[in-house]
């Protein structure tokens, strides 16, 4: 199969493609001008493009089989951004793969287009959804534009919190225990997956015959909390024990949407405001119940066994400091 893979020279991209790729495909990745070769996992086709700019997408989608949309803006300072490069992008990117004939599209959206889990439970199928912050409204509106142009062919996953060489989200939990302080909120309910695990579900999705449009949770199916990882890390980082500084969930709920409405007006940037807000949520768990069925989808990494990678990967990059010596 001739697939495009747009965000390829990012932590998501680059792992679809590696995973294409070992399984044969012949992998086309439409990156923005200017982007380094470099940053492409070997074996790929570059396309210079941009989902922000319909006229520069027929070269990447002309004579593709499938898209596998994994690019976007996580942090952005202001809600427009998000609507422009998430949303607008992705309905670019669909009406550009309807005009080529491309069979097949898969957009990797997140759990946050869905919203916080319910207290005591998990997320299963889509409906009901009420993301929390601009990001997640985003990619609900991604998925909303994509499917109001093509609906056949097409399939919609969320995964949960994403992780592996090369993320930013666990990087900043482990930066704050090598600091030994770690603000939190030590019950937060929590599901996470492996990057390359997502990466296998794609192969699964391009593999069905008939794939269903979703939207598919996709987890490890081992939900855990914000406490549990702390002393994950902890112990991987051997750092010593960090003081740990408990936040009030209900504080935190009415504090993260001013913060956040007062970093956007002010171009600052809403990142703060927004993880205070997924902080004061009553969870984010789902389960990958339903990919399983459908797709046969089981993971093959838990967060115990898939931490260290992630940590050497950050050790790799110089973004930690390597591991002492009596730990090696």
């Amino acid at each position: 199969m001739r697939v495009l893979v747009t965000g390829a020279n990012g932590f998501v991209g680059a792992s679809v493609c590696r995973a294409l790729i070992g399984a044969g495909h012949t992998v086309r990745a439409l990156v923005r001008p200017g982007a380094r070769d470099e940053d492409l996992p070997a074996g790929v086709e570059r396309v210079d493009g941009d989902v922000t700019v319909p006229a520069s997408l027929p070269p990447g989608v002309a004579g593709m089989d499938a898209v596998v949309h994994t690019a976007g803006v996580k942090h952005a300072a202001r809600l427009s951004t998000f609507q422009r490069v998430n949303a607008d992008g992705t309905g670019h990117l669909a009406e550009a793969s309807v005009e080529a004939g491309v069979g097949r599209f898969v957009l990797v959206s997140t759990i946050a287009a869905q919203g916080p889990s319910p207290i005591g439970g998990a997320h299963r199928v889509g409906g009901s959804e009420a993301p929390i912050n601009d990001y997640g409204r985003s990619k609900l509106a991604a998925e909303q534009r994509l499917l109001a142009v093509r609906t056949a062919g097409t399939t919609i996953l969320r995964p949960s919190l994403l992780y592996g060489p090369g993320d930013d989200h666990l990087l900043v939990w482990a930066k704050m225990v090598r600091r030994r302080l770690v603000p939190m909120v030590p019950d937060l309910p929590l599901s996470f997956l492996h990057v390359d695990d997502l990466a296998a579900l794609v192969l699964r999705v391009l593999a069905h015959p008939e794939p269903p449009v979703g939207p598919f949770f996709v987890s490890d199916g081992e939900p855990t909390t914000m406490g549990a990882v702390i002393d994950h890390l902890e112990r991987l980082l051997d750092a010593g024990p960090a003081v740990r500084l408990p936040l009030p969930g209900g504080r935190l709920a009415v504090l993260a949407p001013v913060i956040e409405s007062f970093a956007r007006a002010s171009g600052l940037g809403a990142l703060a405001g927004r993880r205070l807000g997924e902080m004061a949520a009553s969870g984010w768990v789902c389960s990958s119940a339903v990919a399983a069925d459908v797709f046969g989808f089981h993971p093959a990494h838990r967060l115990v066994e898939g931490l260290p990678g992630a940590i050497g990967g950050y050790r790799s990059a110089g973004l930690l400091p390597a591991a002492p010596s009596s730990s090696r």
